[in-house]
């Protein structure tokens, strides 16, 4: 994710984790690039993704770790926005 504009970058080799690689979304170099979604979300749907389907308890697991992750995500994503206001209410 680029701290500057706020665009998801897709970036599976992880070369935008040099700073120095301009983003390709807004050009801009410098700042620390995180993934997108973090760890322990990414372990949320990983385990998701492993449950049986077949089975009715399988279903109900994969829909709890789900929740919970596109939960965070969202959380993350409203923290973001709530950041950028909050700075943008300063500058004036």
């Amino acid at each position: 994710m680029c701290p500057s504009c706020g665009n998801v970058i897709s970036d599976p080799e992880w070369h935008l984790a040099d700073v120095n690689v301009p983003a390709p979304c807004c050009g801009d170099t410098g700042k620390s690039r995180g993934p997108w979604p973090d760890s322990p979300i990414r372990k949320l749907i990983e385990i998701a993704s492993s449950q049986d389907l077949n089975t009715i308890e399988g279903k109900r697991t994969a829909i709890i770790f789900m929740y919970t992750a596109v939960h965070l995500m969202f959380e993350k994503i409203l923290w973001k926005l709530l950041e950028s206001a909050g700075e943008k209410m300063k500058l004036t």
